[in-house]
């Protein structure tokens, strides 16, 4: 992902899927470049995708919930588990990333309106808002995870 997709993000949610231990070492790598380039104004969410497999069956997880909360206390993070399928806690997700923007937490360049970060907030099975100022990209070497940037 070239640097002009994030520069200037208020927040990004980077994410790793719970049954892939490469992904959250490519998640590692994006939160140093996010954190290379944008210090400490981008607010990065560590989300960890695919909850509803290691639910049905716990053997397939490869990431405990401990290491990735670890992690994204190191890089000064919020750490949660979603599933796309069930919808499990992606409502949850994006309204804190709204709610950071509303309160002005997610960074100096908060430029989301009230009304766009609710609707970023309310984007159901995890759909962001184009409208909300997001862009998205493939993790590096790798087309499971992705890197949504806000601003």
């Amino acid at each position: 992902m070239a640097r002009i997709y994030y520069r200037g993000s208020g927040a990004a949610i980077v994410c790793y899927e719970v049954t892939d231990a490469g992904s959250l070492e490519r998640a590692r790598f994006w939160t140093k470049e996010l954190r290379k380039y944008e210090e400490d104004r981008c607010r990065i969410y560590l989300c960890g995708c695919k909850r509803d497999l290691v639910t049905a069956d716990p053997p397939l997880r490869q990431v405990g919930e401990a290491e990735a909360a670890e992690f994204a206390k190191s890089v000064g993070a919020l750490s949660i588990e979603t599933s796309s399928k069930t919808g499990e806690n992606v409502d949850i997700l994006f309204r804190r990333v709204a709610e950071d923007f509303i309160k002005g937490g997610a960074g100096a360049n908060n430029q989301l309106s009230q009304q766009q970060a609710f609707a970023l907030g309310s984007g159901g099975q995890g759909a962001p808002s184009s409208a909300a100022g997001v862009s998205t990209a493939n993790d590096p070497g790798s087309s499971r995870g992705r890197c949504y940037c806000l601003g």
